[in-house]
């Protein structure tokens, strides 16, 4: 498979979960209020500037007739650890939308790792940064578990998150998403989702 029709490939997967993620779950804006676009080329009023976009979600709140926010979304499948350079271009252009008088926030979803500086750069600009797994890493090993407080479980959260994003050889025992967003990890890209509509 060539480098774009794999890239086509995973933006399908991350659109099938958003919608899927949407459609299910009751967020701070009814469903309907939600619309969701792939490859979606955003112009400033002058044309100065333009940005395509993976997938954008837009908002409205209810009786609007321009989305009161925007969730852009960059989706990387890579072979190997995702640097800061890919996510640094992403900010740029969520940054200059934003500067076009938009509400917008940015996730970056990848398939594989990413590199340790990349999530420190996404989590001191508010991007979430978001891995989801192959299918076939699922249950493929048995996690040991143990009785710990709420504080070590959400230790654990957090490192196991971490992992995740971090470690290209990763097995996934829980899930097929994960992401940290304002320092917070998530296991559930319907959590995150909620997360970013809710302020």
């Amino acid at each position: 498979m060539n480098t774009k029709a794999k890239g086509d490939t995973f933006e399908n997967r991350v659109y099938d979960l958003i919608l899927d993620s949407i459609n299910r779950e009751t967020f701070n804006v009814p469903v309907k209020n939600f619309k969701i676009y792939k490859n979606k080329k955003y112009l400033s009023k002058d044309q100065s500037f333009s940005a395509r976009i993976d997938i954008s979600i837009e908002s409205y709140r209810k009786g609007a007739e321009h989305p009161s926010l925007y969730i852009f979304i960059e989706c990387k499948d890579y072979n190997s650890a995702v640097g800061i350079d890919k996510i640094k271009k992403f900010n740029a252009d969520v940054v200059e939308l934003r500067g076009i008088g938009l509400n917008a926030k940015g996730i970056f979803i990848t398939k594989s790792a990413v590199q340790e500086g990349l999530l420190n750069y996404a989590r001191s600009n508010g991007i979430a940064v978001v891995r989801v797994m192959d299918d076939d890493t699922m249950d493929t090993i048995v996690e040991r578990k143990e009785k710990n407080s709420l504080k070590d479980a959400a230790t654990l959260a957090v490192i196991n998150v971490f992992n995740a994003l971090t470690h290209e050889n990763f097995v996934s025992t829980t899930g097929i998403t994960y992401a940290f967003y304002k320092d917070k990890p998530f296991t559930r890209l319907t959590d995150l989702l909620k997360e970013i509509t809710s302020g």
